[in-house]
């Protein structure tokens, strides 16, 4: 072997090395806040969420294995995810504690609680049923500021924030919901905040593992991906029909277009701190997803951010002005 080529592959496996040890410094730098509740407390969550989440599932979909799986997802899985991930990235990117953070879409609550164990001054916000979120704060004793408001009117809230959280919400919106959503968290930021997108499926991506568990779907027009969803092999995805509304809240994936659009900021100008990338190690870069997300930097775009091509959109945008 050469030794250019040597040298090369000791610099890359060096790099990677560091990127593991600073993922290592931030994981325990957050995990001495993580809060736990015991048994008897989980038994109160499951059955909020029965009443709650659950009560739009078929009698007996609880006893399931899948809905058996479900549940734990919503118990801890996520919660295991988000603190293991998105929650030691985020840390390096802003002191969590005592920062003002606006999550828009908290669902149930499973990354609510991940953000306010750290200290920040949370408000979250859903346009669905917040009973399980609040359910959630309250058995783990933490003081979130939990409003049912849609990402739309977001603005009533009339504050700034140094960092606003889409969390698995931009996926379930129109296009123009998105571009208007968009734009108006950026303007509530405050000067070097940061506009965070969590788990939404990037459309430039070849496989849609959200929605329809098929190869290329998200880069269907509308009018064909509705009637393909046919073929998908999930029951929920095949009853959409020609229902746009209906398609389109079941999740269409988003890509770096929709932000350019919102902010009128080319991609190339924005500070994008990418999640997928700090979380990269030595195993992950043979991936599928990392040569595809390779491929497209080198004969696509290469002055646009390693996480608009990654298979999820996991991203900061600094506000710089």
């Amino acid at each position: 072997m050469k030794k250019d080529k040597i040298k090369r592959i000791a610099n890359s496996n060096k790099v990677r090395l560091l990127l593991n040890q600073r993922y290592r410094k931030s994981f325990n730098q957050v995990k001495k806040y993580f809060c736990e509740i015991n048994d008897s407390k989980k038994e109160e969550l499951y059955k909020c969420l029965s009443e709650h989440f659950f009560s739009r599932f078929k009698n007996g979909y609880l006893d399931s294995d899948i809905g058996k799986n479900d549940m734990e997802n919503h118990i801890s899985r996520r919660l295991f995810r988000f603190r293991t991930t998105v929650i030691p990235w985020i840390n390096t990117i802003i002191s969590l504690k005592q920062s003002k953070i606006l999550e828009i879409g908290c669902g149930t609550g499973s990354f609510t609680v991940p953000l306010a164990e750290q200290g920040c001054e949370l408000t979250s916000i859903d346009v669905d049923d917040i009973s399980v979120a609040r359910k959630r704060c309250e058995l783990y004793g933490l003081p979130v500021k939990l409003l049912p408001i849609n990402a739309l009117s977001v603005n009533e809230i009339n504050d700034k924030f140094d960092m606003i959280i889409f969390s698995a919400t931009l996926e379930h919106m129109t296009y123009d919901e998105r571009l208007v959503s968009i734009k108006l968290a950026w303007d509530m930021l405050s000067k070097n905040g940061f506009l965070v997108v969590i788990d939404t499926p990037n459309r430039l991506y070849f496989y849609d593992d959200h929605s329809s568990i098929l190869p290329f779907y998200h880069w269907l027009p509308d009018q064909i991906a509705m009637k393909y969803s046919k073929f998908s092999p999930r029951d929920m995805c095949k009853d959409i029909g020609c229902d746009e509304m209906k398609f389109m809240r079941f999740g269409r994936g988003a890509s770096f277009h929709e932000f350019e659009l919102a902010l009128n900021i080319k991609c190339s100008d924005m500070e994008v701190y990418d999640m997928r990338s700090f979380l990269k190690t030595l195993a992950s870069v043979n991936t599928k997803e990392f040569k595809y997300s390779n491929f497209l930097r080198k004969f696509v775009l290469s002055d646009i951010s390693n996480g608009f091509y990654h298979s999820y959109l996991d991203i900061a945008i600094k506000k710089r002005d």
